[in-house]
């Protein structure tokens, strides 16, 4: 006669894997909320590069897209880091980390003039001279004018090196922009507000 001793069944806390369950669902809801945000902020986005393209398009090997020159951005994915950084990524591409002073440039660039007084069908041109003035409001700091060259220098180096290259255009004349297409532009600030 062995002593066998009874088999202990398991135990469970329901109320804490019940709290789990809750938790994963809250975690599942949200991504959920978060993808349909974003699959209607791409369908109001293609939505107004149709309308941009109506009556403004050229055909070119068999393709048939809007007449600026390329490359032109149509879609700016953009995430501000609470310390002053920016990560973007153009037309769905590879994302670029910009500092502070960098990301402070671009998107004072990207948010040129998009209304539609002019047959240009990209957003406005900053000068120079509003770029400096524009930094040293927001850094409280004066700058020397070759300064904007150096901070456009180094974004162009940073979206090259993510294979962006021709999106900053400069003009002595006109100043500096993104080549960002204004309906694109108008449909960015209002999905960022």
């Amino acid at each position: 006669m062995g002593t066998e001793s009874p088999s202990r069944k398991p135990r469970f806390a329901v109320a804490t894997t019940l709290d789990t369950w809750r938790y994963e669902l809250r975690i599942a809801a949200g991504v959920n909320d978060r993808l349909r945000d974003r699959l209607e902020r791409v369908e109001r986005e293609m939505r107004d590069m149709q309308r941009a393209c109506r009556g403004n398009a050229v055909v070119h090997a068999g393709l048939e897209g809007p007449a600026v020159p390329e490359p032109v951005v149509y879609m700016l994915d953009r995430h501000d880091n609470s310390d002053g950084s920016m990560v973007i990524a153009l037309n769905g591409g590879q994302s670029v980390k910009l500092s502070p002073q960098l990301a402070e440039v671009f998107r004072f660039i990207a948010s040129g003039d998009t209304s539609q007084d002019s047959d240009d069908p990209l957003v406005g041109w900053r000068s120079r001279a509003e770029i400096l003035d524009h930094l040293a409001k927001i850094f409280n700091r004066r700058y020397p004018p070759r300064y904007v060259n150096n901070l456009l220098g180094r974004i162009k180096k940073a979206l090259a090196d993510a294979h962006y290259r021709g999106y900053i255009q400069t003009n002595r004349r006109q100043g500096v922009r993104l080549a960002f297409l204004r309906s694109s532009a108008r449909a960015s600030r209002q999905a960022n507000r």
